[in-house]
């Protein structure tokens, strides 16, 4: 009996032994590679009161199990629960995985979860949240691997059922779903899902990632989610928004581009995670390697700290903030006008130049950004494109912004758009348009608080004009009436402000008859006003002047038009003087010595004076006089300037520009001896045809 209770008790103590060895076996479903430890059961049993104990050293037998032994590690709290922030993970081949708090100067290698036994590259860092696991992708044997202490530390999760391929962007939403999204311009997509008991995960395709605007680089960049399960994928220089629950393949809606020291960041990045406070945390597996906060609000990035010593492939949190999407919208006004302020509601007018402000608001809570070409602007009509200060780049009249414009959260900027008025701007044109749009939709014109068009009023363009009959130039005579007739001619609008005309007569006019209404003279000055709100069209003021007899020279008038200052510009004055040279007047006179009708004799000399007056203007033609003497009289002396003779004839020429006063020729006959009755001559003055008057 004692032998079989002695063997009673060491059955006992190997039955509990071999119980402690299934159970541990029983936690890995997959195959686990942990660090291990030595387990050891003592069974010991006691001879009953009374009973000698014929072999005491065989009461007691033991027996030594090796069980895994992984570390109790959570990754959605801090180990030991003691710090209230998610951390990031990093990880890099070998497998190394690396450990950031935010703040931290740096990282720190996590050893407990270090795994060198997976060859090949690896990527696609996932946290699991619901059941507290890390995960990774490793190319070789294209496996899911996960972590989990409670099934003996790594594991692998997916053995099979991936291509051969590398998943360089991946993560995992709040409710533990997880997607991973192959390189490429359209790249695979496979939801990754737990199994519904166990440790294991299954892989689906869910079609092709579908870029709205293609990635400045298709092969790098990692997926972050947020508290609503929208991913956020970092690809080339740009994030991008995914509705993973939409149906058919998932669509990539561009966001926001991220500034580095205010410039788009030109950084591939390797691995993005979330913080708790809502930063974007990424990582670039170049040289230098470091951590860099994006903030959504702002859109702009932080460098950090260093990463270790390996880089990082990828990043992973267990935070999912909520990050609100960017609300845009538009008000556009004229801003300047010539470079001044522009006050709303007043005209503009030909040759100015206009600068458009183009605000875009942000009433959410994120970034947004406004890519190059995602505004459109057309050069206005009746406009042209003015390079200086402007955001915008044209071909022909279709213009675009020519830089991304990024617009913080509840905040602005503004987009510039300037031309330059056309001068002149045809008579019917009464406003200058313009209107913003937005080819991509980012903006909705149409929606309630968006301003996207401008109707400025072009003020009047007014000119005058003089004109005269006869016309400025011809020669006119005293004595002579002149019309004169002011011209106002308003285009583009009715004028908001009475344009003044002042015509000052020259001295030799004088005021003739009766002035036009509006119009009012005092001495040599004629006033006409053509009041405001003159419609578009022409009008005219006509009046008249005589010429005065004593007028020399010429005669003429200059009329002067101006506004009141700020309002309407003054008119342009096209012509605005007129002058009419003064036609001479001349009258020839012919006298003697003695005087014509006394008695002379024979041997006598007669001293003849020919004299030209000229009157009001210098002639412009040459008078030629002609004398035919008498019978009974003999040219005596020599003859002045400008004179010859012929026989009897004497001809005596005045040479054209004559001034005005009197003109003589003198020279001398004498009576013949046998001159019988009377002797006398005559004068005869010309000019040539169609000049001065003889």
């Amino acid at each position: 009996m004692l032998s079989n209770g002695f063997g009673q008790a060491r059955a006992a103590a190997a039955g509990v032994v071999l119980a402690l060895i299934a159970g541990v076996a029983g936690l890995a479903a997959s195959p686990v590679l942990a660090q291990s430890a030595s387990l050891t059961n003592v069974a010991t049993v006691a001879a009953p009161d009374g009973i000698a104990d014929p072999d005491p050293d065989n009461n007691t037998d033991s027996a030594t199990v090796t069980i895994s032994s992984a570390a109790d590690y959570s990754f959605c709290t801090a180990p030991g629960g003691s710090a209230t922030s998610n951390a990031v993970y990093s990880i890099v081949n070998g497998v190394a995985i690396a450990r950031y708090e935010p703040g931290a100067a740096a990282d720190a290698a996590v050893p407990e979860l270090a795994l060198p036994t997976v060859g090949g590259n690896v990527n696609a860092l996932m946290i699991d949240p619901v059941r507290d696991r890390m995960l990774f992708h490793a190319t070789t044997g294209s496996m899911i691997w996960a972590y989990d202490a409670a099934n003996g530390g790594w594991y692998q999760a997916l053995p099979a059922g991936l291509p051969s391929s590398d998943f360089p962007r991946a993560g995992m939403a709040p409710d533990g779903v997880g997607y991973l999204i192959a390189s490429g311009g359209s790249p695979v997509v496979y939801r990754l899902t737990a199994d519904a008991s166990g440790f294991g995960y299954s892989a689906q395709s869910i079609g092709n990632l579908q870029y709205d605007f293609a990635p400045t680089d298709t092969g790098s960049g990692d997926v972050a989610f947020d508290a609503d399960g929208f991913g956020w994928i970092a690809a080339g220089q740009d994030l991008y928004r995914i509705d993973f629950s939409t149906p058919g393949s998932p669509q990539a809606t561009r966001q926001t581009r991220p500034l580095l020291n205010g410039q788009p960041s030109t950084i591939q990045w390797a691995g993005v995670a979330f913080a708790d406070d809502g930063r974007l945390f990424v990582a670039n597996n170049s040289s230098p390697s470091q951590y860099y906060a994006f903030d959504p609000g702002t859109g702009v990035l932080t460098a950090l700290a260093p990463t270790g010593a390996n880089g990082s492939r990828d990043l992973a949190s267990c935070a999912f903030p909520a990050i609100a999407e960017a609300e845009l919208s538009v008000v556009k006004a004229l801003a300047e006008v010539n470079g001044q302020p522009y006050v709303d509601g007043a005209a503009v007018a030909p040759g100015d130049v206009l600068s458009y402000a183009i605000t875009i608001g942000n009433a959410g809570g994120a970034a947004g950004t406004l890519f190059a070409g995602d505004v459109a602007e057309t050069v206005p009509a009746n406009t042209a494109y003015v390079a200086a200060g402007n955001d915008f780049t044209c071909a022909g009249t279709a213009c675009t912004n020519t830089s991304a414009l990024n617009v913080p959260a509840n905040g602005s900027a503004v987009l510039r758009f300037v031309v330059q008025i056309d001068d002149p701007v045809p008579a019917g044109v009464s406003s200058i348009a313009n209107a913003v749009t937005f080819p991509n939709d980012d903006i909705d014109c149409a929606a309630i608080g968006n301003d996207c068009d401008e109707l400025t009023p072009l003020g009047p363009s007014t000119s005058v004009e003089k004109t005269s009959n006869p016309g400025s130039g011809a020669a006119v005579g005293a004595g002579q009436t002149i019309d004169y007739t002011l011209t106002v001619t308003v285009a583009n609008a009715a004028t908001t402000e009475a344009i003044t005309l002042t015509d000052t007569l020259g001295t030799g006019l004088t005021l003739s008859g009766a002035l036009p209404a509006g119009c009012t003279s005092a001495g040599q000055v004629v006033t006409c006003v053509l009041a405001a709100g003159a419609t578009v069209g022409v009008h005219t003021f006509d009046y008249a002047a005589t010429v005065d007899a004593d007028a020399t020279g010429s005669v003429g008038n200059v009329v002067v038009a101006t506004t009141p200052p700020g309002g309407d510009p003054d008119p342009e004055c096209t012509t605005c003087t007129t002058e009419h040279p003064l036609t001479p007047a001349t009258t020839v006179t012919k006298s003697s010595n003695p005087a014509s009708g006394a008695t002379v004799t024979p041997g006598q000399a007669i001293d003849y004076t020919l004299a030209v007056t000229v009157a009001n203007a210098a002639t412009t033609e040459a008078i030629t006089l002609t004398d035919t003497l008498g019978a009974g009289l003999t040219l005596d002396g020599a003859l002045p300037a400008g004179c010859t003779a012929a026989g009897q004839v004497v001809t005596c020429v005045l040479a054209a520009g004559a001034t005005v006063g009197v003109h003589t020729f003198d020279y001398a006959a004498t009576v013949d001896s046998d001159a019988t009755g009377s002797v006398g001559n005559a004068v005869v003055a010309t000019t040539p045809p169609g000049g001065d008057p003889d």
